[in-house]
C-alpha cells in the first residue's frame, strides 16, 4: 500500500523545469525508482490523464562494471504513451511519445526555425555534458513527409565535434511537441579530451591518410528485377570496412572503438556485400515432389540421399545419424538459374548446387558439444583454408582474404575471402567460414559467387589523390574527437559522415549511389530567381515542407511539364525514385493512364485539374458532369467541368483575376506551386 501511495505521490508530483540531474545507484528498489521518475519528469511533461503507469530495469554488467537504465512507460485510457529511459545518473538516454490523436495532415503549422529553436531549447535543458557545448550538426526536416522535424546534436569540445555522442531529436510540425530523443551513445561518461596542441594539419594528414589507409578501389553490384539483369560497376570508397582514422598528432592509424561502430551503425559497407545474397532468398520457388522427379531426369540433379550426404561428409559438426527434418530443390531465378538442395537436420542446415554438388552453405546452432578443443586463431585459419582448397579449389584460387579485427571474447573466429576480378575486389562474391573456439568445428559457411558476368574495364581511372579531395570537398575531412577504446578518446582526421558508404566513379569522379548510377542528392534547392515574384512565399513554404523542383532556379513563370508537375507534387514520398519508377506508381495508383503518359508534355489548367481531382480519388463523382454548375465566368468543357468545379469548391484552383478558368491555359510553375500548396491544405 505505501508503494503504492509513493508512486501516485510521484506521478501527481508538479512539473518543474530544473535541469538538475539526480544521480543514484543501480539496484533495483523503490527509492533508486522514485529517483528516476523524478530525473524523467524535471525534462519531460507527464499529462494528467497519463495515469497508467509501468517500468522496467535493464542491468548491463561488463568486465566487472554493472550499469543499467529504467524504461518509465505512462499511458492513458486511449492508448497514448510517453516512454523514457533513464539511465543510473539520471540521464534521459531515450524518449519516445506516441500521440495518435494529433492533427498531422497538410502542411506544417509549425516552421522549420520555430521548430528548430524548440529543439535547441529542450537540448539545453534535457542533455549535459562535462565539457563542451551542445550544437546542431545536422537538419534533415523537410526531406518526408514524415509529421515531424528531424535534428541531429552533437557534442563539441575545443569546437571539435565529438563524433560519438550525438542525440537524433523530433519536433512534431502540427502542434511543436518534442516527440522524441535519442542518445547514439548511451554510455555516458565524463571522457578526457587533448588539446589541439602541436597537432598536424589537415594537408599532413591527408597525406597520411593516403599512405597508411587509403582509398579502396573494388567492384560492387546490384540486381535489376526489372530488367532481371545483373548491373557490375567499379567504385572507388572509404574503406569502411575497419574504420580508422589518423592520430592528429602522431600521423599514425587509429582504430575507432568497434562498440562505437556498432551503436552508431556506421559499419554500412556490408550492406553492399551482402545485400543481393539478402534478398536472393524471395526469388527461390520450391518444387513439389513430381516436379522433382521430372526435373532430374531431364536435368541430371543429384538425389536428396546424396545431397545429404555430401553435407554431412564435409562438416564435422553434424554426426551420421542427425536426421533430416525438412529438404527441398528450389529454382534460384537470381543472377545464376540454377537448382539449390537446401537440407535442414536437427541442429543445423546447408545447402548445394543441385547440378555439380558444390556446398553453397551451412549453418550449425547446436553448440552442445562436450568435448573441448580449444583452438588458437592460426590453427582455426590453417583448418579454414584446407576446407576450402577441398571444397572450392577453384574459387579459393581467386579470392584474397581479409584480416578482420580478432574478438576475443566472442566463441568463434570468421574468416572472409572476397574474389579478386583484375586485381581488385569484388565485395558481392566472397567465401566465408566461421569456426568454433572450444571445438574447433565449422559452425558456419557461406559461398557467394555469381557466373557469367562481365567486369568493367579498369583503365583510365582518376588517382586517389583526386579521389580524396572529392570526398573531402562533398562530406569533409576534419579534426573530430572519436572513441578509441572503451574509456579513452584521441584527437583524430577523418571524413567527417560516415553514416552511409560514399562511392565514386573511378572514370568521372561523379558520385554513385548502390546501384551504380548517378547518386541523388536529397538537398533542398536555393532559388535564386524567386526573390519579389508574386509566388515567392508559397515557393518557400512548400520548399520548407519539402516540395520543390530541382536546380539552382525554379523559372516561376516557366510552364510547367507532366512530368515536373508530378515530381513536385510527390516530391517527399519520390525522392528517391527516378522517372520511370515516379511513372509506375502514379499508374498503378491511377492518378494518371498509361496512355496519358507524356513526360515532357505541358499541362493544361484542365489536365492539372484532372490529376487534382484523381489524386483526391473524386474522379468518380468529377466524371458526372451534369450534376456540377460551371463556377467560372468562361466556359468550361464538360470533359472538364467536374474536375474544374471540385479543385473552385475545395479552393484549389480560383482562376484568373477576371474569374476565368483557361481550360486550355498552360499552367506555370509559379501557378503550380500555388495549386499544390492549396491542395496540400485539404485534409484527405
Amino acid at each position: 500500500m505505501k508503494r503504492k501511495q509513493l508512486l501516485s505521490l510521484i506521478l501527481a508530483m508538479c512539473i518543474t523545469i530544473s535541469t538538475s540531474v539526480v544521480a543514484f545507484a543501480s539496484e533495483n528498489d523503490g527509492s533508486n525508482l522514485e529517483k528516476a521518475i523524478v530525473s524523467a519528469k524535471n525534462i519531460i511533461t507527464i499529462p494528467e490523464e497519463y495515469s497508467d503507469f509501468s517500468y522496467y530495469y535493464n542491468e548491463n554488467t561488463e568486465e566487472n562494471e554493472s550499469s543499467g537504465a529504467y524504461t518509465l512507460d505512462w499511458s492513458n485510457k486511449d492508448g497514448e504513451s510517453i516512454s523514457i529511459q533513464v539511465d543510473d545518473n539520471g540521464n534521459i538516454l531515450e524518449y519516445h511519445k506516441f500521440d495518435s490523436n494529433n492533427d498531422s495532415s497538410g502542411l506544417a503549422k509549425i516552421s522549420k526555425e520555430d521548430a528548430k529553436a524548440i529543439a535547441e531549447k529542450f537540448m539545453q535543458k534535457s542533455v549535459k555534458f562535462k565539457e563542451g557545448s551542445i550544437k546542431i550538426i545536422d537538419d534533415r526536416s523537410n526531406l518526408s513527409q514524415s509529421s515531424d522535424y528531424e535534428f541531429k546534436f552533437g557534442q563539441f569540445v575545443n569546437n571539435i565535434p565529438v563524433s560519438f555522442n550525438t542525440i537524433d531529436l523530433s519536433i512534431n510540425k502540427y502542434n511543436g511537441e518534442v516527440t522524441s530523443l535519442i542518445r547514439n551513445n548511451n554510455d555516458v561518461k565524463d571522457y578526457i579530451f587533448s588539446s589541439k596542441d602541436s597537432i598536424i594539419n589537415k594537408e599532413a594528414a591527408k597525406k597520411a591518410y593516403l599512405e597508411k589507409i587509403g582509398i579502396d578501389l573494388k567492384y560492387y553490384s546490384r540486381y535489376d528485377y526489372k530488367n532481371k539483369k545483373l548491373n557490375v560497376f567499379p567504385a572507388y570508397s572509404i574503406k569502411q570496412d575497419k574504420l580508422q582514422g589518423i592520430d592528429a598528432k602522431t600521423s599514425e592509424v587509429v582504430n575507432i572503438y568497434s562498440d562505437n561502430i556498432l551503436n552508431r551503425g556506421l559499419n554500412n559497407s556490408s550492406k553492399l556485400m551482402t545485400e543481393d545474397a539478402a534478398v536472393s532468398d524471395g526469388k527461390e520457388s520450391t518444387l513439389t515432389k513430381e516436379e522433382i522427379n521430372e526435373i532430374q531426369k531431364t536435368a541430371q540433379l543429384i538425389s536428396k540421399e546424396n545431397a545429404e550426404k555430401v553435407i554431412k561428409d564435409n562438416f564435422d559438426s553434424l554426426k551420421t545419424n542427425d536426421k533430416v527434418n525438412n529438404a527441398s530443390l528450389e529454382k534460384s531465378d537470381y543472377v545464376d538459374n540454377k537448382y539449390i538442395w537446401n537440407i535442414s537436420f536437427e541442429n543445423g542446415n546447408g545447402s548445394l548446387d543441385a547440378k555439380t554438388g558444390e556446398l553453397l552453405s551451412f549453418y550449425f546452432y547446436d553448440n552442445n558439444e562436450e568435448v573441448k578443443n580449444n583452438i588458437s586463431y592460426s590453427e582455426a585459419k590453417n583448418k579454414c583454408d584446407s576446407f576450402l582448397k577441398k571444397v572450392a579449389a577453384e574459387k579459393y584460387k581467386k579470392v584474397k582474404y581479409i584480416p578482420e579485427e580478432e574478438n576475443a571474447e566472442g566463441n568463434y573466429y570468421t574468416f572472409k575471402y572476397v574474389r579478386m576480378v583484375n586485381g581488385y575486389e569484388y565485395t558481392n562474391n566472397y567465401l566465408s567460414i566461421s569456426i568454433d573456439k572450444t571445438t574447433g568445428k565449422i559452425i558456419n559457411y557461406e559461398n557467394q559467387w555469381f557466373t557469367n558476368i562481365t567486369f568493367p574495364s579498369l583503365n583510365n581511372v582518376i588517382s586517389k589523390d583526386i579521389v580524396f579531395d572529392k570526398i573531402s570537398d562533398d562530406i569533409g575531412f576534419d579534426l573530430q574527437y572519436e572513441k578509441i577504446d572503451k574509456d579513452k578518446v584521441s584527437l583524430i582526421y577523418n571524413f567527417s559522415n560516415l553514416q552511409e558508404q560514399y562511392l565514386l566513379d573511378p572514370m568521372t569522379g561523379v558520385r554513385i549511389g548502390y546501384d551504380g548510377k548517378k547518386y541523388k542528392e536529397n538537398n533542398l534547392p536555393t532559388y535564386t530567381d524567386i526573390t519579389g515574384h508574386a509566388y515567392e512565399n508559397v515557393i518557400k513554404e512548400l520548399l520548407n515542407n519539402g516540395y520543390y523542383l530541382e536546380g539552382d532556379k525554379f523559372n516561376p513563370d516557366s510552364y510547367i511539364t507532366q512530368a515536373n508537375f508530378f515530381k513536385y507534387l510527390y516530391t517527399p514520398d519520390m525522392s528517391y525514385y527516378d522517372e520511370d519508377e515516379l511513372y509506375e506508381m502514379l499508374i498503378g495508383n491511377k492518378i494518371i493512364k498509361s496512355e496519358e503518359k507524356s513526360p515532357d508534355h505541358i499541362l493544361t489548367n484542365g489536365e492539372v485539374a484532372k490529376y487534382v481531382v484523381r489524386y483526391l480519388n473524386y474522379e468518380p463523382i468529377a466524371k458526372n458532369s451534369q450534376i456540377f454548375v460551371n463556377p467560372f465566368k468562361d466556359n468550361v468543357s464538360n470533359d472538364y467541368k467536374g474536375y474544374a468545379a471540385i479543385c473552385y469548391g475545395l479552393d484549389i484552383i480560383k482562376g484568373d483575376s477576371n474569374g476565368n478558368f483557361n481550360e486550355k491555359g498552360n499552367m506555370t510553375n509559379g501557378q503550380t506551386a500555388q495549386v499544390i500548396y492549396n491542395l496540400l491544405k485539404i485534409e484527405k
